[in-house]
């Protein structure tokens, strides 16, 4: 498991890490392991994650969480708590996704485990942003930047300043959204992870000038895409088409519109309606 860990944290090499991860599962099912079969569900649907496979998501977490109920191991249920907020995230359940992510916090901060911690803050994070929450959504990310801090979270502190970036910047604090861009690629600069150096980019490219900025995101979303997290790609391409609303608004309806459908394929609705909703009142405008 811990080398299956180091693919996909560090060198995010997610296929490698998947492989690891089954044959530890199935080596753990051997021996009647349950503990680690609780962790290694978890991670597979992890994993699931990042792709969009929320079939797989479902199911991995179930698992996690029915061994974890059975053994009676409670603190372990942060792990499929955390993953069910994504799932009712995904689904637009807002209030079930946000106490899905703020059990998983509990727990997870009862047993000292920082990683789920961090997800399970980032998680809300995104939960509270995309109903518009920018004030609390920023609360969670700077509890989940106090985590990072303690626990020397570096490749899941770049991605939460990049994330505060945006935040940021919708809530038109563009001094503070250059400051958390700036410390993302910092970090990234000196610690080079591929996760890391996605949300750098990223974050550049939410603050940057145009055109410049355009660029950045249009690397942003090439990096993601190679890392198989398709998610972050198309969170790429809405903020690239709303950068060029600044400017060649047909080229951003264009590109609203082919995010709008990636979010569809991808079974987010509410993004895809988002994609949309800025495509359309733009035309509307012009």
């Amino acid at each position: 498991m811990a080398l299956g860990h180091h693919l996909e944290a560090s060198d995010g090499d997610y296929a490698a890490a998947a492989d690891y991860y089954r044959e530890a599962l199935a080596l753990a099912r051997q021996v009647g392991d349950v503990p680690a079969e609780i962790e290694l569900h978890a991670a597979v649907a992890q994993l699931a994650l990042y792709a969009a496979d929320w079939e797989t998501v479902a199911t991995s977490s179930d698992w996690s969480a029915e061994l974890s109920e059975r053994e009676g191991l409670i603190g372990k249920l942060c792990l499929p708590y955390a993953l069910r907020g994504r799932l009712q995230w995904r689904s637009g359940e807002w209030q079930a996704s946000e106490s899905s992510f703020r059990r998983a916090h509990e727990l997870a901060e009862q047993i000292g485990w920082s990683e789920v911690c961090f997800d399970a803050l980032y998680g809300l994070s995104n939960t509270l942003r995309d109903q518009g929450e920018l004030a609390g959504a920023e609360t969670a990310l700077s509890q989940a930047l106090d985590v990072c801090e303690r626990a020397g979270l570096i490749a899941q502190s770049i991605q939460a300043n990049s994330a505060q970036a945006l935040l940021y910047t919708l809530a038109g604090q563009l001094e503070k959204a250059s400051d958390a861009a700036q410390e993302a690629v910092e970090l990234a600069d000196r610690v080079r992870y591929p996760v890391g150096e996605a949300a750098a980019i990223e974050a550049a490219g939410i603050v940057g000038p145009l055109p410049a900025a355009l660029a950045e995101l249009k690397r942003a979303h090439d990096a993601w895409q190679d890392l198989g997290r398709p998610l972050e790609a198309a969170r790429c391409d809405l903020l690239h088409g709303q950068r060029l609303l600044e400017g060649d608004r047909e080229a951003a309806i264009t590109l609203l519109e082919r995010a709008a459908s990636e979010y569809d394929r991808l079974g987010v609705t509410h993004l895809a309606a988002r994609a949309r909703e800025l495509a359309g009142s733009d035309a509307a405008r012009n």
